[in-house]
């Protein structure tokens, strides 16, 4: 990020150009950020969700292995010892 405001980051056209993905890391983790071009703002991005009240993904490894059990190359391990 190139310059810090208070509680907002500001970024210029050319660095959000060169940088889409880190720009929109920072806004994903809850923060916001003032786009600028010319010194001039432009636009602000903001969060859809505040960080807080996101939901996390569920544990889909530890499901299947609620479900199926324990894997069969884990059992062909333990019955080789």
């Amino acid at each position: 990020m190139c310059v810090l405001m208070l509680h907002m980051r500001s970024v210029t056209l050319r660095h959000m150009q060169h940088h889409l993905s880190d720009v929109i890391r920072h806004v994903d983790q809850g923060n916001e950020v003032l786009v600028t071009r010319r010194r001039r703002a432009i636009a602000r991005l903001v969060p859809l969700q505040p960080a807080a009240t996101r939901i996390p993904w569920p544990d889909f490894v530890a499901r299947v292995a609620r479900i199926k059990g324990t894997p069969l190359s884990a059992t062909i391990l333990a019955e080789r010892d």
